[in-house]
């Protein structure tokens, strides 16, 4: 149970059958405007999230990029602000993964890679535009989104997906270890991992001059 006062959430990212393959996007093909329903449109990130945004009370964020659904006295709250900034982030300003760390919560994580699954870490570049130290970061993407029954057209900014060549999720792993940022254990064959979402936020923005956790990053794209 997660009591009167806890919220639970989980990762409810949509599954969009006609987004183009992630080497096609490098190169720069047209993208599609997606419908994204947050009652309707499949996820696929597995049956736990699934139970959950069919359980009574579940809410599932309006934003079409790495949504989260949620139960729990922080619903809607932690939702109501995520469409406020001009050309808003999946995990910035007013973004429900902004609250979830504005709230200190910790993220738990069932048989997965961590470094590999760990949403959290783009609060660090999403949260703090000003100081992320690489120019030309994001696209602009539009999306169709349904919110209280209405369609409406919807300009988002994301991480433009050349920088994941760059991504450095072993490096990340080792760092969060060795910096005590992240507990593991096994339950039989079941890894379990816990993190901090304030400390990895923290642990993050001390590396942030260097773009960590992204290597390689040609000199001419620092601002």
């Amino acid at each position: 149970s997660i009591g009167v006062r806890g919220t639970l959430a989980m990762p409810g990212f949509p599954l969009f059958r006609s987004e183009p393959p992630m080497a096609d996007q490098i190169s720069g093909c047209t993208l599609p405007i997606h419908d994204y329903d947050p009652a309707r449109t499949p996820l696929w990130t597995g049956l736990l999230a699934m139970d959950l945004l069919r359980t009574p009370g579940a809410m599932r964020s309006s934003f079409p990029i790495n949504p989260l659904i949620a139960i729990g006295a922080d619903v809607p709250k932690m939702f109501e602000t995520e469409w406020d900034e001009a050309l808003p982030t999946a995990c910035g300003r007013g973004s429900a993964w902004d609250y979830a760390v504005a709230r200190g919560a910790k993220v738990l994580m069932l048989g997965v890679d961590v470094a590999h699954s760990l949403t959290l870490n783009h609060q660090a570049e999403d949260g703090y535009l000003d100081s992320w130290p690489i120019a030309g970061w994001y696209r602009e993407r539009e999306y169709r989104v349904r919110i209280d029954g209405e369609w409406s057209e919807r300009r988002v900014r994301e991480r433009d997906p050349r920088w994941a060549l760059h991504y450095g999720e072993h490096a990340l792993t080792a760092n969060m270890i060795e910096n005590g940022d992240l507990q593991q254990a096994m339950l039989g064959d079941l890894s379990v991992s816990l993190v901090d979402a304030r400390a990895h936020i923290a642990f993050l923005n001390a590396r942030k001059a260097a773009a960590f956790p992204y290597f390689g990053i040609s000199r001419r794209h620092w601002k």
